[in-house]
């Protein structure tokens, strides 16, 4: 970084001002990338120091107060700069979704007047998570989750109908779910004998979840057509689909929706093996375009470890130019290309985002930008219960996602409700 940053010698980056730093963080909670020092602030006579801005992935841009511990380090008021000492200098870093840290910058050697030998080493700690400056998460929404499920007594059970795209030996023998990798705190399952909707129910009432749509088209299970039937107002009907099956898979839909009154159906482009924008998927489209409903597609890498090339994200463009009438709803992060799911999104009037199958700290800032400007009715909650993410988890980071009060009531029901036909 020579020719933007000065000339770089053995002790640091030697600095004349005006002066940026530019570094990066190493931060497995991904809250902050980089850090620029910016603003001179002249301090005594000797010695300029500066405040840092940090860059954070969720969107942020934070100013970081430089803090002196003189008990720590030694004399902090030099007269010369043949005084100043080593130390370390205690960064305070606040961040959009409430993670407050310190960031210990070293200075070395002989201060100069009026500029600084830096070592650009940056070291995150994490010291608190306190709730801060964010835009409160109202409490008397009657929150429509567009992702929830049911526990059991064998995860494996559940992805059963993945295993034989799966290749390696830690997907097929160890993973109790393909993307465990991905997930630190994966909820755990139940004991037999013990109600998997009533474990449901019971978390959506701790949560102030009133609603959730749930698959009832797995015919290994029973407990989502019992939840439905028992608990029409508290159950959404949607039907998962593999359009490799064909007319077979048009007809899922019909049946589903004439028995149970679906009001969606979903599908998993890379599970299935076939691109979003692949032949065998129209008659999957045309179906619900016809029937009204609403289709849910994985978009964007997927965690298990299947080949992504099905969901690439442009594939979108295509469909949704083609079946205008169709609402499209991108579920699992249309990640990397997030960018272009908000291009998209403003481009199509009928695609949309749903949050699934990410944890709330880190959804993506792309899509909270765009929920807070143009895509505010474009945006809705998904969780992953029970699949990955405990909604203790979930409701305890989202509160900080930084969205603003008139966004958080659509986010929450209002999105959701107008593409399920429901009432807001």
């Amino acid at each position: 970084m020579a020719d933007s940053y000065g000339c770089k010698n053995h002790v640091g980056y030697f600095s004349r001002e005006p002066w940026h730093l530019g570094a990066l963080v190493n931060d497995s909670d991904a809250a902050v990338t980089t850090i620029e020092r910016i603003r001179p602030l002249q301090f005594f006579d000797s010695l300029t120091l500066h405040n840092f801005v940090a860059q954070t992935r969720d969107g942020s841009v934070q100013i970081i107060r430089p803090v002196f511990q003189p008990q720590s380090y030694g004399t902090v008021f030099p007269h010369s700069a043949q005084t100043f000492r080593p130390l370390d200098l205690e960064f305070l870093v606040q961040t959009k979704d409430g993670f407050a840290t310190t960031l210990n910058q070293k200075y070395l050697g002989q201060e100069p007047s009026n500029s600084l030998y830096v070592n650009p080493e940056l070291e995150r700690v994490l010291l608190s998570r306190p709730r801060v400056h964010d835009m409160a998460m109202p409490t008397d929404i009657q929150i429509i989750d567009t992702m929830i499920g049911f526990p059991s007594t064998d995860r494996r059970e559940v992805y059963k109908f993945l295993t034989p795209s799966l290749r390696d030996a830690e997907s097929k023998e160890d993973f109790k779910m393909p993307a465990q990798y991905m997930f630190k705190d994966i909820p755990g399952e139940i004991e037999h004998g013990v109600d998997a909707v009533a474990v449901t129910l019971d978390n959506m009432d701790r949560y102030g979840v009133a609603q959730g749509l749930i698959n009832v088209g797995n015919e290994t299970r029973d407990e989502p057509r019992r939840a439905i039937t028992d608990h029409p107002d508290r159950f959404l009907g949607l039907v998962d689909v593999d359009p490799r099956q064909g007319m077979d898979a048009v007809r899922k839909i019909r049946k589903y929706h004439d028995e149970y009154g679906i009001v969606a159906v979903s599908s998993f482009p890379s599970g299935c093996e076939t691109a979003i924008n692949a032949a065998a998927y129209y008659p999957v489209y045309s179906t619900c375009a016809e029937l009204g409903l609403p289709i849910f597609l994985t978009a964007g890498v997927p965690g298990p470890r299947v080949p992504l090339g099905p969901q690439r994200v442009e594939y979108l463009d295509e469909i949704c130019w083609f079946f205008p009438e169709l609402t499209v709803v991108m579920r699992h992060g249309a990640d990397p290309w997030t960018e272009l799911a908000v291009k998209l999104m403003l481009k199509w009037p009928n695609l949309y985002y749903s949050t699934s199958a990410f944890a709330p700290k880190h959804y993506p800032k792309a899509i909270i930008d765009y929920a807070n400007t143009r895509g505010a009715d474009k945006v809705l909650y998904a969780g992953y219960f029970p699949a990955g993410l405990t909604y203790e988890r979930i409701m305890k980071e989202l509160p900080h996602i930084g969205l603003k009060d008139e966004v958080w009531p659509k986010f929450l029901r209002g999105n959701a409700a107008k593409i399920l036909g429901l009432s807001s």
